[in-house]
């Protein structure tokens, strides 16, 4: 069974409001049956999200993580603390802390609402648009490196 981890802010719900995405609850709908689902939370409590989920009627999650904030760093110590099964996707909609979770090896499955489209449509937004270039380079820096890896090679070189 996958073990997946999704990230509250941004996936399930629209960061800074108690409104839900439509997407989101979609994914949540389809994974909570089917896998072992973590949700991960930078904003609120495990309680206050508790609550949240309950008057939304979300149930079927396996736990709560809480990240201490929303930047990449504090999410990885946050995914760092799951000991009781080895995550095999994490569901992230900020690409800047998808491309530290790839450099790290988590596997990333970005993602960003229409709504995001534009950059500087996002509540985050700073003026510049460089956590996509660092999510592609990224990911051909871990191509190169899993091209270079010859651990596996039967025949010497």
């Amino acid at each position: 069974m996958l073990t997946v981890v999704m990230v509250v802010e941004g996936v399930l719900r629209l960061p800074q409001s108690e409104a839900m995405l439509v997407t989101g609850k979609g994914l949540f709908a389809a994974l909570a049956p089917t896998t072992r689902l973590y949700l991960l939370s930078y904003a609120w409590t495990e309680s206050e999200l508790q609550s949240w989920l309950a008057r939304n009627q979300l149930t079927g999650h396996l736990g709560i993580i809480t990240a201490s904030g929303p930047t990449p760093q504090q999410r990885l110590d946050a995914l760092r603390r799951i000991r009781s099964w080895r995550v095999e996707l994490v569901i992230e909609p900020d690409p800047q802390c998808a491309a530290l979770e790839i450099a790290e090896g988590w596997t990333a499955l970005l993602h960003a609402p229409a709504l995001y489209a534009e950059p500087a449509w996002r509540p985050d937004h700073t003026g510049h648009i460089r956590p996509w270039q660092a999510l592609t380079d990224e990911m051909q820096h871990q191509e190169n490196l899993r091209l270079r890896e010859n651990r596996a090679r039967t025949t010497p070189e």
